[in-house]
């Protein structure tokens, strides 16, 4: 069953994330850029990707589509965690990174939170109509094997050459 995003508190909190990341990298675009602006675009894409798949999880009519995409949005927190403390250990980022992982942390609280919600209520209402428990691990299981083909295919792209052609020893 759809849900209706102006209720969602998480959703209402990772925007804010991602606003107060963008703000925060703006202010220190000259140290970020010049230290790492890999950094800087991977958080970017990681930070607006959260409200993204919240979104698309609340537009959901099917349960276990809608846990599956909140554990995208989970995985995006990961990333964006992962990211500030790259960015933080480098020198790109000040204290603001500190505040913004907790902030990041909660989010993803926030998430696991619903899911656990959204779980125990399909399976309040499967017990209700005499049907079996629905099982979410399974659907854990296929969204992460997707995920580690995705990141596969990623890197066999990112290894590829280019032009098409390899560069061949001269000898």
């Amino acid at each position: 069953m759809p849900h209706n995003p102006s209720r969602l508190r998480v959703l209402e909190q990772a925007t804010s994330l991602a606003d107060d990341l963008h703000r925060l990298l703006d202010q220190q675009y000259d140290q970020v850029a010049h230290t790492s602006p890999g950094v800087r675009v991977s958080l970017l894409r990681a930070v607006d990707a959260i409200p993204a798949a919240i979104l698309d999880a609340a537009s959901q009519r099917s349960t276990t589509r809608t846990v599956t995409l909140l554990l995208a949005a989970a995985s995006h927190c990961n990333d964006v965690e992962r990211q500030l403390h790259l960015a933080s250990a480098l020198g790109a980022l000040d204290a603001g990174a500190d505040r913004l992982l907790l902030r990041v942390q909660a989010v993803r609280r926030q998430l696991y939170g619903f899911k656990r919600y959204l779980e125990t209520r399909a399976d309040e209402r499967a017990a209700a109509r005499g049907r079996p428990r629905v099982d979410f691990a399974a659907a854990d299981r296929a969204a992460a094997e997707r995920a580690t083909a995705d990141r596969a295919a990623a890197d066999a792209a990112v290894a590829a050459p280019t032009d098409g052609a390899a560069a061949e020893p001269s000898g």
